[in-house]
């Protein structure tokens, strides 16, 4: 965790989208090659070294989902620019680590992501009320939009 902080946010923002494609990958594999323990496959063992992938995912959703919501800032305000574009990302993730199943890490990483989709200027009334936040905000058809 120290040595991230130490490393320039300008780094980060040019290898987000490898942060995801690290994540698919190392997910995958503990799925294929992981070994089971109690009926779950976290870990992935390298001789005697044994590490959970899981862990390392966590940071690279950070900074996946960090590059992407500064990317798109003017479009956070629409629900489906905002809230639905931007949480497709983390379905392929969240669908890998429950079948581990790793539940907990799944409802970190959602939860951060959640976090910062709200800082980054999503409306929360929109995801708790979807219906009627698109009323009056529809981009594409002059405001006069009266469905989703």
């Amino acid at each position: 965790m120290a040595f991230i902080s130490k490393v320039d946010y300008r780094f980060y923002k040019k290898i987000y989208k490898a942060a995801y494609v690290i994540s698919i990958i190392l997910l995958i594999l503990v799925l294929v090659a992981g070994k089971t323990i109690n009926e779950s496959k976290r870990w992935i063992y390298i001789g005697s070294i044994s590490f959970q992938p899981s862990e390392l995912v966590k940071f690279c959703m950070i900074i996946f989902f960090a590059g992407l919501l500064t990317k798109d800032r003017e479009e956070l305000k629409y629900f489906v620019k905002g809230w639905i574009y931007h949480l497709l990302p983390l379905i392929p993730i969240a669908a890998l680590l429950l079948l581990e199943p790793h539940m907990s890490v799944t409802m970190v990483i959602g939860g951060t992501i959640l976090v910062m989709m709200i800082i980054a200027g999503c409306k929360l009334w929109q995801m708790v009320i979807p219906r009627y936040s698109h009323w009056n905000t529809c981009p594409y058809c002059n405001n006069n939009c009266r469905t989703i």
